[in-house]
């Protein structure tokens, strides 16, 4: 359970200015020291924990099937440094990206975001060290989803949300940008009927392309159930590999991007997005009697160039994540069962 009192014990016992947080930024310290633990709190804040326990504690956090894997290839855009890594993961990749205070309030309009990096300085911490982006000179920091707005009117009750529903939406990507290398342009890369085959007809582009170096760490954009797992690549140099499809529930989509969907699949209330060309999957396969289920920002496993990406290691080799919303978890050919994901994404430096 999540202590409201855990920000005063923080400053108390550790000193820490916890008054100098607004009360957007005490919830998120709050999260933190419940997740890590008051000591823990305060030893990430401060940047205390050493560089073999950090390594130690991160793959546990990524999972116990690919964990160790996982913060491997996390810490490589750190320098091959856990301890950077597993601190800028908690900041955006598991603070921010999970933790929705403006869900809670009766007015959403009035939340201001706030990033859990900039309490870490606030508290007197040193500040987190971005990945190190080499295809992109700037280092900028990630941006935070906007809140929805309220739907109610001013003076009434909000709509009760079942207990157990958190409307959430994370980018797949920490850094969403559409592919344009070894294409002609990104609208190659984007939903359609944009590509040529080998005889120059019109050929269905079924997702959108967001350029990632292998390893990348994926994120489950919403809670999810995991429809499909395929964890071989059968067939190199074909088809879309090792990939992974999620069906969720519209009921726990944010308003805007639940009446996109509507607007897509009609009268169902799922919707399912798929993950193609991975490395390594992270989440368990489901079987008949066991579901597997992820929360929104999950790490599910890392981008990769299997199946028809082969040898597409980097951003500039043209290394990508190629994603997809569907009707259904299995569609056949061509753009049937599909829709244009672009707009759902809150973050895309370029579309």
């Amino acid at each position: 359970m999540l202590h409201p009192d855990q920000p005063a014990h923080l400053e108390k016992k550790y000193g820490l200015p916890v008054d100098s947080l607004n009360d957007v930024e005490k919830v998120k310290l709050a999260y933190l020291a419940h997740h890590e633990g008051a000591s823990g709190a305060n030893s990430v804040i401060k940047n205390l924990i050493e560089e073999k326990k950090s390594g130690a504690i991160f793959s546990i956090q990524l999972g116990k099937k690919n964990g160790q894997v996982l913060a491997n290839t996390y810490s490589k855009k750190f320098g091959d440094k856990y301890q950077p890594a597993y601190r800028y993961w908690l900041a955006y990749d598991l603070v921010d990206a999970r933790l929705r205070p403006d869900h809670f309030m009766v007015d959403p309009s009035s939340y201001q975001t706030a990033r859990m990096a900039d309490v870490f300085t606030k508290l007197g911490g040193p500040a987190v060290q971005m990945p190190q982006e080499k295809s992109a000179p700037a280092k900028k920091q990630p941006s935070l989803p906007k809140p929805p707005q309220p739907t109610q009117q001013p003076g009434t009750p909000p709509t009760p949300q079942p207990a157990s529903t958190v409307e959430q939406w994370v980018d797949p990507l920490p850094h969403c940008t559409i592919r344009t290398a070894r294409l002609a342009s990104k609208r190659s890369a984007t939903f359609g009927m944009l590509r040529k085959d080998k005889d120059e007809k019109p050929r269905a582009h079924q997702g959108i392309d967001l350029q990632a170096n292998v390893g990348t760490p994926l994120r489950a954009v919403a809670n999810a159930r995991v429809a499909i797992i395929v964890d071989q690549d059968k067939k190199p140099g074909k088809n879309y590999g090792k990939c992974v499809v999620l069906e969720v529930d519209l009921n726990d989509l944010p308003a805007e991007k639940r009446d996109y969907c509507k607007s897509k699949v009609g009268s169902q209330e799922t919707v399912y997005f798929f993950y193609a060309h991975m490395e390594a999957i992270s989440i368990e396969k489901p079987n008949n009697n066991k579901q597997i289920f992820v929360k929104a920002g999950d790490i599910i496993g890392t981008s990769g160039c299997s199946g028809n990406a082969v040898g597409m290691t980097t951003i500039t080799t043209g290394g990508h994540l190629h994603f997809e919303a569907r009707k259904e978890p299995g569609p056949g050919l061509g753009l049937a069962g599909r829709f244009d994901p672009l707009p759902l994404i809150d973050n895309c430096k370029n579309r």
